[in-house]
C-alpha cells in the first residue's frame, strides 16, 4: 500500500518558491541532455510514481534496463551513465543546487 503524509501531499501539490524557481531550468536540462528513452523512464518513474517493473512493462523493456536508464551501471568500479547522474552533474555545473 502507498501512504502519503499530509505534509508530503502539500509539498507535492504546492512546491516551495525555491523549487518553483529551479523546476523550469531543470526541465530544460532534461529536455536537452537526456535521450528520449531516459526522459520517458524518468517521467514515468518520478512524476507518475510508477515502479521500475511498471515502467518496464509500459515501455516494453526489462526492469534492469529501466534501472540502467535511471541510475547507470557500474563499470570497472565507476558509475557510468544514467539520467539521474547526468542531470545532477549538469545542475552542479549550472549552479542549480536543490
Amino acid at each position: 500500500l502507498w501512504f502519503e503524509a499530509s505534509e508530503d501531499a502539500q509539498a507535492r501539490l504546492h512546491p516551495s518558491p525555491h523549487l518553483q524557481r529551479l523546476l523550469p531550468p531543470i526541465m530544460d536540462l532534461i529536455g536537452q541532455a537526456l535521450t528520449e528513452k531516459q526522459r520517458q523512464v524518468l517521467f514515468l518513474y518520478y512524476l507518475n510514481q510508477k515502479t521500475q517493473e511498471e515502467v518496464g512493462q509500459i515501455l516494453g523493456i526489462s526492469r534492469r534496463v529501466v534501472s540502467q536508464h535511471l541510475f547507470g551501471i557500474c563499470r570497472k568500479g565507476k558509475q557510468v551513465g544514467g539520467a539521474v547522474n547526468k542531470i545532477r552533474k549538469l545542475c552542479r555545473q549550472q549552479g542549480l543546487e536543490v
